[in-house]
């Protein structure tokens, strides 16, 4: 019984593991030709390396492009990314509009 529970356990940890995105280091190029997967690949690094609080209006849609969608009333861009589940994720930026920089950035689902 013992044996079983751990092939099971063996079993369910791979198919968790074959389940995870394949990471890739952020590239502003590939980000801005890329399609939803491939920015899915990168914003783990994009978001752990390469911060974007702080950077202006101009500085963020240079590295990343125009967003996918723009809320004006609420200051927020957002750029759509497939991080290989089922629902497509956002990555919401909201823009402070006093300094026009980068305020906080969120990703959901």
């Amino acid at each position: 019984m013992a044996r079983l529970v751990k092939i099971a356990a063996l079993t369910l940890l791979l198919a968790l593991i074959g389940c995870q995105p394949d990471h890739k280091p952020f590239d502003p190029k590939a980000w801005i030709e890329g399609d939803y997967r491939e920015r899915g690949r990168m914003s783990g690094d994009l978001l752990n390396n390469h911060p974007l609080e702080g950077r202006t209006v101009a500085e963020l849609e240079e590295l990343l492009g125009e967003p996918n969608d723009t809320d004006t009333t609420l200051s927020i861009k957002t750029w759509y990314l497939d991080l290989g589940w089922t629902a497509l994720f956002h990555m919401d930026v909201h823009i402070d509009t006093t300094t026009a920089t980068v305020d906080s950035v969120r990703v959901w689902d």
